[in-house]
Parts: structure tokens; C-alpha cells; sequence
């Protein structure tokens, strides 16, 4: 059971990774809006393995993330930033700073990789499994680069984690109001049952999460993944909210889960929300 320390209910402290490429200012762009939003800390991070050249990529990556904040333009005066590196592997040396820093939330980019090449997995994908806090993925190749937040989209599946996904919804929504859809997709075993089951579950729904302004409750049959996606296509939503575990939803199993192909074709941003594990 998820205690409440488990939840944060403001974001603090926000950590965003970043290579040399210019790809990485879309995460930092929307790193800057959410840490601007709650006024929170910004930290900006380069991970560089320690051999001769070191020195020199600490310098390089210090002032390639002075440039990729000043690129923003929308830096507040009393805004707090910092550029740090750090050295090791990147998915865990990001995965111990952000514990060392007690961050709320990581906020990075991941590559667009054909579905061969991902059995091997991702920086962003293999800290999704393993960060102490929720992680924000986006894409260099969306439209809504500054992360405004219009609607949001939890997978819900009636676990813990769900539920989980369903609270960080709902501390995003207070930066701005905005419509958040909780969707629960059946399995299609056998089509004739769906009609009733579609209005059992749909009331068990609205039973679990209670309705308040702007809270749609939505079931469909279907593949998971696929209609999460769909869905969020149709409806053009800005934000896919979905729990790190969960029967229906999460990253219980290995490659080709139905977290792991939302996170690689979803047409926004991805949060998967995860515990706080340095609260415990």
C-alpha cells in the first residue's frame, strides 16, 4: 500500500537531463515551465564518463546547458537553475543524483526508435523503471514544446498505481484547469459480453474516482496500448499520465509492454508515476 509520503502533492525540485544535442531543449523547455509553475528548483544535468577527456566534456556540457536555458525566454528573475554534471553510466548516475537531490520529478527526453531497435531499451525508458520520483518523457518531435497543459489522459486499471497516476494528474491540473479523462480499456475475450460488462465496470469506475469539474470517466474495449494511444490522438491530449506498475497498465512485464509501446508512439508527453522512494 502507497503511503502518502509516497505522493507528492507539490512538485520541489525538478531534475532535466540533457545530451550536447539541441534535441534536449524540448525537455528543457518544459522542465523550465513546470519548475516556473510550481516554483520550483531546477536542476540541469549532463552525464559524462570519467576518462582523459573529462575535463574538457564538463566544460562543454556546463556551457551547452547555459545555452539551451538562455534559449528559452521565459526565465523568471527569481528563477533558480543549476548546471551540474555527473559521471557514470547515464540511466544510473541519474538515477542516484536524483535521489542524492530529492527530486520530485525528472523531466528528459527520449529518441523516436523504430520497434526492432527498442528490445535493447532506452536511457529514458530503463530510468522509468528505476527513478526514485514520477519521470516526464517527451519527444523532440512534438508540437507543444513549452507543455501547456489543456488535458490529460490517466490509464487506469483500478491498482494502486493507477490510482497513483490519477493523484499526479490532479497536482499537474491545479497549475492550470484543465480536462482530465480516466480511461479503463477491456480485454475483448468475447464481444458478446462486452455490452455488459462495459456498464458494470464503467460504474465500478465512477465509484473509484469520484466526479468533480472537468473529470471525464471513459471505457472502451480493446488492446491497452492501442487505445490509450488512439484515444489520446482523438481527444489531442497534452499529457498521458500512467503508473510504473499495475495489472493493466504497467511495467510488470518485460519489452513490448503496454507502458513501454505508449511511452515509444504516444503523440505527447508521458508520465509515468512512480513512488517517492527517497521519502521512505
Amino acid at each position: 500500500m502507497l503511503s502518502k509520503a509516497q505522493i507528492r502533492q507539490k512538485v520541489e525540485r525538478v531534475l532535466c537531463p540533457v545530451d550536447l544535442t539541441e534535441d534536449s531543449a524540448t525537455a528543457v523547455s518544459k522542465a523550465v515551465s513546470i519548475a516556473t509553475a510550481f516554483g520550483a528548483e531546477l536542476y540541469v544535468c549532463y552525464c559524462i564518463e570519467p576518462d582523459k577527456e573529462a575535463i574538457r566534456d564538463h566544460v562543454r556540457g556546463l556551457h551547452h546547458i547555459k545555452q539551451l536555458l538562455e534559449k528559452t525566454n521565459t526565465l523568471a528573475p527569481n528563477f533558480y537553475w543549476e548546471g551540474i554534471i555527473i559521471e557514470g553510466e547515464p540511466a544510473e548516475a541519474i538515477v542516484r543524483e536524483a535521489s542524492r537531490r530529492r527530486v520530485d520529478l525528472i523531466v528528459m527526453r527520449s529518441r523516436r526508435r523504430p520497434y526492432a531497435a527498442a528490445i535493447l531499451g532506452s536511457t529514458a525508458e530503463a530510468i522509468s523503471r528505476t527513478a526514485p520520483c514520477p519521470v516526464l518523457i517527451s519527444h523532440a518531435d512534438e508540437a507543444n514544446e513549452r507543455f501547456v497543459i489543456n488535458s490529460i489522459l490517466v490509464g487506469y486499471d483500478f491498482s494502486e498505481y493507477s490510482d497513483l497516476a490519477l493523484a499526479y494528474a490532479y497536482v499537474l491540473a491545479s497549475i492550470k484547469t484543465c480536462t482530465i479523462y480516466v480511461l479503463h480499456v477491456l480485454a475483448t475475450q468475447q464481444d458478446e459480453e462486452v455490452p455488459f460488462r462495459y456498464s458494470q465496470v464503467l460504474a465500478k469506475l465512477k465509484s473509484a474516482v469520484p466526479q468533480t469539474a472537468g473529470l471525464e470517466h471513459v471505457v472502451v474495449a480493446g488492446l491497452a496500448y492501442r487505445e490509450i494511444l488512439n484515444y489520446a490522438e482523438e481527444k489531442k491530449v497534452d499529457l498521458i499520465c500512467m503508473g510504473s506498475r499495475g495489472a493493466g497498465f504497467g511495467f510488470r512485464a518485460l519489452f513490448g509492454s503496454n507502458a513501454d509501446r505508449v511511452l515509444r508512439q504516444a503523440p505527447c508527453p508521458v508520465l509515468v508515476c512512480r513512488p517517492l522512494k527517497w521519502s521512505i
